[in-house]
């Protein structure tokens, strides 16, 4: 509608300045295997991405053991980064893995998102795919996961599905490292396909 499309204009010309951290759970949606920060800068029109890798091992900070204890959830005092989300249950999880964050970069996140597969899958597909560069032939398998990986290096436009499987491969030779770089990769594509104008306009009900 007009009011939607007001509201995005207003959005980008405004002066904003935003950290926000963004979440991707699980099939289980216990553990964040996917942490990142992004910075919005409005007037620089820049995106920046600061990736977090899930296993990177953090003291629980203060605010946080505070809210263990208040709801009586067991945690290890130092743990991996991905763990704070788990030990943690109904918004607390979120709110908590945003404190640590917080007190592990020393800089305020604003907002968070939280996004499983599904959802994951659904906003690729309502921007009609992302172009990517595969780096490598992928294939991997693992029932136990529900997931099955089979894509073939170089430039191609994935759907919801494909871009799943991009984003959980972990078959590097430089190992989450590479894994990293890939996810990087990607979100900088996604973030692009998804604030075009042209996005935007086409693609607004489905958003």
């Amino acid at each position: 509608s007009g009011t939607d499309l007001n509201f995005f204009d207003a959005m980008l010309q405004r002066d904003i300045k935003l950290n926000v951290a963004v979440f991707g759970t699980d099939k289980e949606g216990a553990r964040t295997d996917v942490m990142f920060v992004v910075h919005y800068d409005s007037a620089a029109q820049s995106l920046d991405l600061l990736s977090l890798p899930r296993d990177t091992r953090v003291s629980v900070c203060d605010e946080v053991i505070e809210s263990y204890e208040e709801n009586g959830h067991s945690y290890n005092s130092v743990t991996k980064l991905n763990a704070i989300h788990s030990y943690s249950a109904g918004d607390d999880c979120c709110e908590n893995t945003v404190l640590q964050i917080e007190d592990l970069l020393g800089i305020h996140i604003d907002h968070y998102i939280k996004i499983d597969l599904d959802a994951f899958r659904k906003i690729v597909d309502a921007v009609g795919g992302v172009q990517v560069d595969v780096p490598q032939d992928m294939d991997y398998e693992d029932p136990a996961q529900d997931l099955y990986i089979h894509l073939d290096a170089g430039l191609q436009t994935l759907n919801g599905d494909q871009a799943e499987q991009l984003v959980r491969f972990r078959k590097y030779p430089t190992g989450d490292e590479g894994r990293i770089e890939v996810q990087q990769l990607f979100l900088q594509a996604l973030a692009e396909k998804v604030l075009s104008t042209e996005s935007i306009l086409s693609n607004l009900p489905d958003y």
